[in-house]
């Protein structure tokens, strides 16, 4: 079985409420239970090194340069709209891996999208004018969606809708120039987006430059995704349920979206598609 290093800077914008993290474990736990289990069905050995950093502490990696991937996570602690110098810094972090390591991989999810749209603009974030969007949600793929978020290229019967596990107000408004949008939903039009390389050249990975994933997956230097395919629907109640301590959510919304957050998601769809992107074909 040939063997490879995947090497991931996970940059982590916040961590999760007491109840998530007792039951459910940290960001990094939550994203390596989804991450893991698809190396080990691939076809290859897939030594996984996931190493966290916080950038709300200013904590970035000096060796980045070794790293095959970057996935930067959702965040509560503050807004991908505000100013704050830890969100500026972040901005100009993925601006200078973009121009000086293109072959990293650049993955956002939830407050990870926004602030990827917001380095690569001009694009608008602003707090949805439609509201929250809790649970469950469904997303309509567009052509590039069907392409880029169906793991296996030789499916003809893509899929048109799939369905994610949401928690967020802000949205990206405007598409960030040179990316394609990839899903959209009732409430958020802007659901899943992607950057490819400027030449159009599918690129090899830092610990692994032979492997070069085929079709427009191998394409893709930045993809984000605003929904959690890392998180199941136990991480979405207790923060419903979060919220609705705290006076964010009313009883009666917070009992709806919990019926919501309880059915069922493409998660492991989504997370084989994203794994295609890193190089890794899974079962």
């Amino acid at each position: 079985m040939p063997q490879r290093t995947l090497k991931i800077c996970f940059l982590k914008a916040d961590t999760l409420p007491y109840e998530a993290i007792k039951h459910h474990g940290e960001y990094e736990e939550v994203l390596s239970q989804l991450i893991k289990p698809l190396c080990q069905s691939s076809s290859s050995d897939i030594d996984l090194q996931i190493s966290k950093y916080d950038v709300i502490e200013r904590q970035y990696p000096k060796d980045i340069h070794t790293y095959d991937a970057i996935i930067i996570s959702g965040s509560f602690a503050d807004s991908s709209i505000d100013d704050k110098m830890w969100v500026l810094r972040l901005c100009g972090f993925l601006i200078m891996l973009h121009d000086e390591y293109p072959h990293i991989r650049q993955i956002g999810i939830c407050f990870g999208m926004q602030i990827l749209a917001r380095a690569f603009g001009p694009s608008k974030i602003i707090a949805n004018t439609k509201g929250w969007e809790v649970g469950s949600t469904e997303l309509k793929l567009t052509e590039g969606g069907k392409e880029l978020l169906n793991p296996d290229e030789k499916d003809e019967n893509r899929k048109d809708v799939i369905r994610l596990q949401q928690i967020h107000q802000d949205c990206v408004a405007e598409m960030p120039s040179q990316f394609e949008l990839l899903a959209s939903s009732e409430i958020t039009r802007i659901q899943a987006l992607a950057k490819y390389y400027d030449d159009g050249k599918a690129r090899g990975f830092t610990n692994a430059p032979d492997v070069v994933p085929g079709g427009k997956h191998g394409q893709v230097q930045i993809i984000g995704l605003q929904g959690h395919p890392e998180w199941s629907s136990g991480i979405i109640l207790s923060l419903i349920k979060e919220y609705e301590r705290e006076g964010i959510f009313s009883s009666e919304y917070a009992a709806k979206v919990s019926e919501i957050a309880q059915q069922p998601t493409d998660a492991m769809h989504v997370g084989r598609s994203i794994m295609k992107v890193l190089g890794v074909d899974t079962k």
